[in-house]
């Protein structure tokens, strides 16, 4: 099974160094980007299977940001706003600080997803 990739971008450092730190495995490869404009760059090099954005960066906001960002990736708001207006529907917005049991059934559920696909190609 190949590793579960997951691009996580918060202009935190800490929180990206936590998310790293709570959630990465042998199977779950976790690159984090304070900078949005780096983490678009990326993402043109290193394709993730998932993404994780903050609502809040200097400069944007997560859903003006991942307006920018391929269609076909799922994406998932992390915010500590009470009130979201976002122009992009995300699959689900989490508050911060975020629930580590759902983050993790969010992981497994696409780690099963991952490995069925890999079954699927035999």
């Amino acid at each position: 099974m190949r590793q579960l990739k997951i691009l996580f971008i918060d202009d935190e450092p800490l929180i990206c160094e936590c998310f790293v730190d709570q959630f990465s495995d042998e199977n779950v490869k976790i690159k984090t980007f304070a900078d949005a404009e780096e983490a678009l760059k990326n993402i043109q090099q290193d394709r993730p299977d998932l993404i994780f954005l903050d609502y809040r960066m200097p400069g944007t906001r997560g859903d003006k940001l991942a307006l920018r960002m391929p269609a076909e990736i799922p994406k998932f708001l992390i915010t500590g706003e009470l009130e979201v207006h976002s122009e992009y529907h995300f699959l689900e917005v989490l508050p911060k600080p975020f629930n580590n049991d759902r983050v993790i059934e969010i992981i497994e559920s696409y780690k099963k997803k991952l490995s069925d696909d890999d079954q699927l190609s035999f």
